[in-house]
């Protein structure tokens, strides 16, 4: 009997409710295909609560040609990462991916799919808060940076903008954890088809 190929439109509905069963949160926000680095990268899966964890599916009908790549762009703005896998790329992929990766297995189980937890994310290490301020609008660090005290901030540029703010937390002047909240709050306000996607999953 041959084996079941699955695709990403197989396991992706079943994420949604696996990631919202593992991050059980008031708060949790599910967005997908968000793009970072101008568009030339898109992030399968982006849950949001009290930080900004990551998901990458490679399914059986796809390729690894772009992970190497993929995953050095991953790794510059998410505080944690995990891969989603076919049977078919189980070894290969998780030989590219950091160890602080976390791995989900996807196997077909009847007319559904299985996801199974094999290895737990840990925190990225090489995270800077100059990176991930990608996701945050200009509007929304103009609207921050005026609530922070800076003067004239609806007259800067983005990049004039993001140095003041990490000037300011360097002088301990404003924490990194309200710079963080401004970013959450901004990935907050992209589309979402989170109801459309729970309604598949359950």
């Amino acid at each position: 009997m041959a084996r079941i190929k699955l695709n990403d439109r197989d396991i992706r509905p079943h994420l949604w409710g696996f990631v919202a069963r593992e991050r059980a949160a008031d708060d949790l926000m599910m967005i997908e295909e968000v793009q970072i680095e101008r568009g030339r990268t898109r992030i399968d899966l982006l849950a949001v609560n009290s930080a900004i964890h990551g998901y990458e599916i490679k399914s059986d009908r796809d390729t690894l040609v772009r992970l190497k790549r993929q995953v050095r762009s991953y790794n510059r703005v998410t505080n944690t990462m995990t891969l989603v896998v076919g049977e078919r790329y189980v070894e290969p992929a998780t030989e590219i991916v950091p160890k602080w990766w976390g791995i989900i297995t996807a196997h077909p189980d009847g007319s559904l799919v299985r996801l199974e937890r094999v290895r737990e994310c840990k925190p990225n290490p090489s995270l800077k808060l100059d990176r991930q301020v990608i996701f945050a609008t200009v509007d929304d660090l103009k609207r921050f940076a005026s609530s922070q005290g800076v003067k004239a901030a609806w007259k800067m540029t983005r990049y004039r903008l993001i140095a003041e703010l990490l000037r300011r937390i360097e002088a301990g002047e404003m924490t990194t954890a309200l710079m963080e909240r401004c970013i959450r709050d901004s990935l907050r306000q992209l589309p979402t088809k989170r109801a459309e996607f729970a309604a598949k999953a359950a």
